[in-house]
């Protein structure tokens, strides 16, 4: 920012303003991008909503309460198995 400034001042003592501005103008664009996100996260103390209002975001996490029994169906990886001994089971993707 101190360059970007220095810059603006150089060009006011050089009396070239607003031929730089022009320049600076086509090499950046004037608009700002069209979102494309969902914005930021939004905590529960932001917002006011009533009973018949949907949620803003998605749940972050998942209820954990049928976990055991998921783990208990899942089979362990023995432990000298390879990256794709771990891919066939399921368990991870191998990097390539």
């Amino acid at each position: 920012m101190d360059v970007f400034f220095a810059n603006i001042r150089q060009s006011i003592r050089h009396g070239t303003l607003e031929r730089d501005a022009e320049s600076f103008g086509r090499a950046f664009e004037r608009n700002l991008p069209i979102s494309t996100g969902k914005g930021p996260r939004l905590r529960g103390y932001q917002v006011k909503s009533g009973r018949a209002e949907p949620r803003r975001n998605p749940r972050a996490y998942r209820s954990l309460e049928d976990a055991p029994e998921r783990l208990a169906e899942a089979p362990l990886p023995s432990p000298n198995a390879d990256a794709e001994h771990l891919a066939q089971q399921g368990f991870a993707e191998k990097a390539i």
